[in-house]
């Protein structure tokens, strides 16, 4: 009879934790399909209610004059997705008179509603969202713009757009957000926040959170799940935002840039928070954004799921060895289900450990060459590091499987920290290389 029951509470857990993820959607901001974009969609469409994928970019010549981007969306793998799609559209740099912006109107509503016509030819999509980070002076025209396109849209193709908390200080803020199905609040923002820069802050964040549910109008919350490059003055304060892509970037890395991550024990303590306000006019939670293959600037697709189907995050690891006649290989394997971000150290004893190899990415007390002679009975330190050849996350325990701890990295091996679990060879004593 227990075990009857305990099965059934099992059951009831499951479809719970999915119908929890089924109400999130998860934002694709990439500029290019490859087969891991696939591949992250297929699964991104058993697991949320929406994608919303980056379908064009409005710029402006001179800052003035309006220039379409379409971007070069694969839509084969957009088109048969079983999930509400959303096209966004980008909006940025304009540098205008509030003339301008009055003029403007009729230009952006013609590019939007083309925008929208060809997703719908191309991919079929249900929903038609505009990002656009206007100014708290410039928000009255924003509404003029927003009001022209939600005219010249189909009337069934729902219009959304993105909010950050400072436009909410504009007393037309909810003129703007009149003409469209909801908002997007953006809690994510680089900034100074205590002990040092983050990329939101959990305080700052239920505030805000709090202040949108008094407009009347349904919003949604962007969560951020992502990493920032940033670039550090003389002064030790921020001086620039690089980029939200990892790729590049690494590629000009020095003492003045620093990364700047999203802690995922943090935002898993803000969702559930934002659950317990009693807020009227909350209608879901967006992850910015969906990680596709090896992305180094986004969490691992696992610790995204994680979260998304409310499993409580664990953060843990184990050391453990194994041994085949004078070798001895160590391991430091992820238990939980968050991702171990480098620099991460881990320590194990071998007694009569005389040389350490395959170490490529690792320092081993203090030595960064690739190898080193190890006196007996030393504690052995290994200690991960980001690299700009390497991702600087171990991913999540599902992909064990796919590396079942059979390689040995040797000397000079470019090791890479895809896996779950990764392996070291000890040679003891009398053992010749």
């Amino acid at each position: 009879m227990f075990g009857g029951l305990r099965f059934a509470f099992a059951i009831f857990c499951a479809l719970f934790a999915a119908q929890f993820c089924k109400a999130a959607q998860v934002y694709l901001w990439r500029q290019s399909y490859d087969e891991d974009t696939g591949k992250s969609l297929e699964i991104a469409a058993r697991h949320f209610e929406a994608v919303n994928f980056l379908q064009a970019k409005i710029s402006f010549e001179g800052g003035k004059k309006p220039r379409l981007a379409l971007l070069p969306i694969n839509a084969d793998y957009l088109r048969g997705l079983k999930v509400k799609k959303i096209a966004c559209i980008r909006i940025s740099g304009l540098s205008a008179s509030e003339k301008e912006y009055a003029a403007l109107a009729p230009k952006i509503s013609k590019i939007v509603r083309f925008c929208a016509l060809k997703a719908a030819e191309s991919i079929g999509i249900d929903e038609i969202q505009i990002d656009f980070d206007c100014p708290e002076s410039k928000l009255g025209f924003y509404a003029l713009w927003l009001e022209e396109i939600r005219a010249v849209l189909p009337k069934n193709l729902p219009l959304s757009i993105t909010a950050v908390p400072s436009q909410m200080n504009a007393k037309n803020f909810e003129n703007a957000v009149k003409h469209c199905d909801y908002f997007t609040l953006q809690i994510h923002n680089i900034a100074n926040c205590g002990g040092g820069l983050k990329i939101f802050d959990f305080e700052n964040a239920l505030s805000e959170i709090r202040r949108a549910d008094k407009f009347g109008k349904n919003f949604m919350v962007a969560l951020p799940t992502y990493s920032h490059f940033v670039e550090i003055g003389e002064n030790g304060k921020l001086s620039k935002v690089l980029s939200e892509n990892f790729a590049g970037v690494s590629e000009r890395a020095s003492l003045r840039t620093k990364k700047i991550s999203s802690n995922p024990l943090e935002v898993e303590k803000l969702s559930l928070s934002i659950k317990e306000l009693e807020l009227k006019n909350f209608c879901g939670e967006i992850y910015f954004r969906l990680p596709c293959g090896n992305e180094i600037s986004n969490w691992s697709l696992e610790t995204l799921l994680s979260l998304a189907k409310g499993e409580k995050l664990k953060l843990s690891h184990r050391v453990f060895t194994a041994e085949a006649g004078n070798v001895c290989d160590v391991f430091l394997e992820n238990t939980g289900n968050v991702d171990l971000c480098a620099p991460f150290e881990a320590f194990c004893k071998i007694e009569n450990a005389k040389y350490c190899e395959g170490v490529g990415g690792f320092v081993f007390n203090g030595r960064t060459d690739g190898g080193g002679i190890l006196k007996n009975g030393d504690d052995l330190t290994f200690k991960l590091k980001p690299n700009k050849k390497m991702r600087d996350f171990l991913f999540c325990r599902e992909y064990i499987k796919r590396n079942v701890y059979e390689k040995i990295f040797n000397v000079g091996f470019n090791f890479c920290i895809y896996a779950m679990c990764f392996r070291l060879r000890l040679l003891r004593t009398g053992k010749q290389l």
